[in-house]
């Protein structure tokens, strides 16, 4: 399963399968198990979701990595993009889901002297 995961200045592609205990310790603080929520219907590919810890919607007191598309909410903490399969679940990211979130996600980034930045997350990505 092709997923997408998000962290403050970065995106990465992962492709494995995604178990309930993986994803508890993927979102939020990598390796640290949490209890996660699911943001949908924000990008013009409805069937694509965003998967984060529930204690990292807008939380001052932790790494802000990635704004909620068509939103000014900030996520904070790692982030997980996924296909939704309705009642199957998550399914992987198609290629044309994974262009799409590249348009439309903004990646936040610390800038040098402090601040935030948010830029679309075409930026982000690893050069193929």
């Amino acid at each position: 399963m092709t997923f997408l995961i998000v962290n403050e200045g970065s995106v990465k592609v992962s492709d494995m399968e995604l178990t309930m205990e993986l994803i508890q310790n993927l979102v939020g603080v990598e390796g640290e198990s949490s209890v996660y929520d699911f943001i949908f219907d924000k990008f013009s590919d409805t069937q694509i979701v965003m998967v984060f810890d529930d204690n990292f919607l807008g939380n001052p007191n932790c790494q802000p990595s990635c704004l909620i598309p068509n939103s000014r909410e900030l996520i904070h903490g790692q982030v997980l993009i996924v296909g939704d399969g309705n009642y199957d679940g998550f399914v992987g990211l198609t290629q044309e889901q994974i262009e799409l979130v590249k348009n439309e996600l903004l990646v936040v980034t610390k800038t040098d002297n402090d601040s935030y930045l948010a830029k679309k997350s075409q930026y982000f990505f690893p050069e193929n």
